[in-house]
């Protein structure tokens, strides 16, 4: 008798219960007892479907057995897109479903059958899809949660996940005071957090985790933010806003890393012109097969100090100034707006969008009116956003006042965060380079921001 190869599926399985397509097999073995067929090897694609376009691998390990007879428990699970089905039929093999009877895919007839049910079950699954996505965006747009699975920080009813929600703080105020996404990374590996779905957590899904808006309790579709949703923040807002701009300008500053601590922000002291740096290899050096060191140099060469000297020079003084005990009050007073304002009058002009919103469905605005007064307040809002993101930000240093040892801080800190705290407290600039015995840490002059003198 012929040997059946067996094929089971199913779309969705989540919890991996494989319960689906275990009563699959025992309908599929007993068909092939009653039919009379041995049975051969079993096949299981689980927690697949057949309509996404990623592969089978069971499926396309059937195909390549080249298989005497194939058993199903309906055409569906073993087709539903056509370009399945011609590949099949070129095996031109017998097909047994359990739920649809007999496909002799080596005659026309039996061929023409399958085709069209091959295409009935293509537009089954394309307007399946098409319901989904218009359900889910109708969710997205009133607000309610329509996540097909529990999201970190969030259980599935909306509320907080309170442990979670106390991690994704935390992470925001880390990259928002200059931390890193690896650094977020292993606080939750030390913390023993796992991702909702249980896996570890790395920068790969870190950063999408804290760059979504539904941690600050936004809804978004598309990948466009349509209102507020109806779960728990585990984030503010501005927070989360803060985390963004962040994130968006150290990307939009620079197509790559720097690799020196001070290009682009130290000046030659002859020209005024920005440094850089570069591999400096004199002939004294050649000579000798020293290699080439990194050095400082300006578009006109005035100046040729080496990185390693420069950036010791300057990493010493930032130190020292943030080590004094008065450099707390000595760079106060950058006066933010007050933040409970902000919230409130934010607060407000959602009230008032939901008020037009409500206006227009009782017939008391026309469709034009809305849309002008939505225009104007969303206008408010985005304003009002950045504003609230602008109070959260902070500054660069607050990685650093209230460091116990500011040396071993500012060590172990990223060069990103480095760069804006120099910005923020000093002017650079490397004196003209000239003849002589090894350059003293006053070739380098580092004029005070804001009136802070750095001290030795």
């Amino acid at each position: 008798m012929p040997t059946a190869s067996i094929y089971v599926r199913i779309s969705s399985d989540p919890r991996d219960t494989r319960a689906g397509v275990g009563n699959q097999r025992q309908e599929c073995i007993a068909l092939c007892q009653q039919l009379g067929l041995d049975v051969g090897p079993v096949y299981e694609d689980n927690d697949l479907s057949a309509t996404t376009g990623r592969e089978r691998p069971a499926f396309e390990a059937l195909l390549a057995s080249e298989p005497e007879v194939i058993v199903a428990w309906h055409q569906d699970r073993l087709l539903r897109v056509t370009a399945d089905l011609e590949r099949v039929i070129e095996l031109g093999v017998n097909v047994h479903m359990v739920k649809a009877g007999h496909l002799d895919l080596s005659h026309p007839a039996g061929r023409a059958v399958a085709r069209t049910v091959a295409a009935w079950s293509t537009y089954e699954g394309e307007m399946k899809a098409e319901r989904q996505r218009l359900a889910n965006r109708a969710l997205a747009l009133q607000g309610k949660r329509w996540w097909p699975h529990r999201p970190f920080g969030n259980n599935m009813d909306g509320s907080l996940n309170a442990e979670e929600a106390e991690a994704l703080r935390w992470a925001v105020r880390h990259v928002v005071n200059g931390g890193t996404f690896a650094g977020v990374a292993r606080e939750f590996q030390s913390r023993g957090l796992r991702t909702a779905k249980g896996g570890e957590w790395n920068v790969g899904n870190v950063r999408p985790a804290l760059m979504s808006p539904r941690i600050a309790g936004l809804n978004e579709y598309n990948g466009e933010i349509v209102g507020k949703g109806q779960w728990e923040a585990a984030v503010p807002e501005e927070e989360w806003q803060a985390l963004r701009d962040i994130y968006a300008s150290r990307r939009g500053s620079r197509s790559g890393p720097r690799r020196r601590l001070l290009t682009g922000i130290a000046v030659c002291d002859v020209c005024d012109q920005t440094v850089w740096g570069q591999l400096y290899h004199s002939k004294p050096m050649k000579a000798r097969g020293a290699p080439p060191k990194p050095v400082y140099v300006c578009k006109d060469f005035h100046i040729t100090r080496a990185v390693a000297f420069v950036d010791a020079v300057v990493s010493e003084r930032v130190c020292a100034l943030l080590s004094r005990p008065d450099i707390a009050s000595a760079l106060s007073g950058t006066g933010h707006e007050d933040l409970d304002a902000l919230r409130a009058a934010q607060d407000l002009l959602r009230e008032r969008l939901d008020g037009a919103a409500n206006a227009y469905s009782q017939g008391a605005i026309t469709l034009d009116q809305l849309t002008t007064i939505s225009a104007d307040l969303r206008k408010q809002m985005e304003a009002n956003t950045n504003r609230l993101a602008q109070t959260q930000k902070g500054s660069p240093l607050a990685a650093l006042l209230d460091a116990e040892d500011v040396e071993q801080r500012w060590g172990a800190l990223g060069m990103d965060v480095q760069r804006e705290v120099i910005k923020t407290l000093f002017e650079v600039r490397i004196k003209k380079t000239v003849p002589g015995p090894r350059p003293r840490p006053e070739h380098i002059v580092t004029i005070p921001a804001g009136g802070v003198a750095p001290g030795d």
